[in-house]
């Protein structure tokens, strides 16, 4: 994976950070996430990345949301 703003953005933060694409065929589609995902949410970065947002939203707001 080549290093860019994606790769290492938020890897120092022990904040989570998920950054989605707005392009219009990808979104809300998670291209980026830091490994404090599986701390605070409990998922790992590999099982979220390319997936929908609503993936690590509760159930009934991700059944609205896209």
């Amino acid at each position: 994976m080549p290093v860019n703003e994606f790769t290492t953005f938020g890897e120092n933060s022990a904040s989570c950070v998920v950054i989605i694409s707005a392009s219009s065929n990808k979104i809300g589609t998670i291209v980026h996430t830091n490994d404090e995902i599986e701390n605070i949410l409990g998922y790992s970065r590999k099982s979220v990345l390319g997936k929908n947002i609503s993936i690590i939203m509760p159930h009934l707001i991700s059944n609205a949301h896209d």
